[in-house]
């Protein structure tokens, strides 16, 4: 499995999606128990995808975006019963990263089939976003890391290529600005 979304769910790690070994989406999620390492089958997915984003909100684990041929779908994971669209993001986003600080989900740049985006989009409750901050330099795979009040966005894929770019995204009041370089570039 390639490029799947991993949660935290309690005591388990739930693996949704992803490209299978032909390099095809995948329509299979698995819990895998943090303890035993069992990995157990939890239903099939809507329908396949890979490059999703993923986020625990309020207790329950969603998926959003992906390369697939609904790259817009906002998707509830059931906890045997496989997953349900309950949502559309509004425009189509994979390759994002996403990030919970106090209740509060954020999904940062993305591809969205042509270009790379430079939109942070918020959530509460997984599916209603409201457009939250714009990246200095618009990415897909990056690094994110989140501090007390900050967003922190490492490199990434560029349309021109990968970059070398550190951002930081203000949670206060949703600033955004270039902070450093890293030694090399990072997707």
């Amino acid at each position: 499995m390639v490029r799947p979304v991993a949660l935290i769910d309690g005591g388990d790690v739930l693996v949704i999606g992803g490209l299978n070994a032909a390099g095809a989406s995948s329509s299979k999620a698995y819990k895998v128990s943090q303890s035993s390492g069992k990995s157990t089958p939890i239903g099939p997915l809507s329908q396949a995808t890979h490059d999703a984003v993923g986020a625990m909100i309020n207790g329950q684990p969603y998926f959003f975006g992906g390369g697939t041929t609904e790259e817009d779908a906002i998707e509830r994971l059931g906890k045997a019963s496989g997953s349900q669209v309950v949502g559309r993001l509004g425009s189509k986003r994979s390759d994002a990263v996403a990030t919970t600080v106090n209740e509060r989900t954020f999904i940062v740049g993305g591809y969205d089939g042509t270009r790379a985006l430079t939109s942070v989009i918020a959530t509460s409750d997984g599916t209603s976003f409201q457009s939250f901050a714009e990246l200095k330099v618009a990415v897909r795979y990056p690094a994110i890391a989140t501090g007390r009040d900050t967003i922190w966005i490492f490199g990434g894929k560029t349309d021109s290529g990968d970059t070398d770019v550190v951002q930081q995204v203000s949670l206060r009041d949703g600033s955004t600005k270039v902070v450093a370089h890293l030694p090399h570039v990072l997707s």
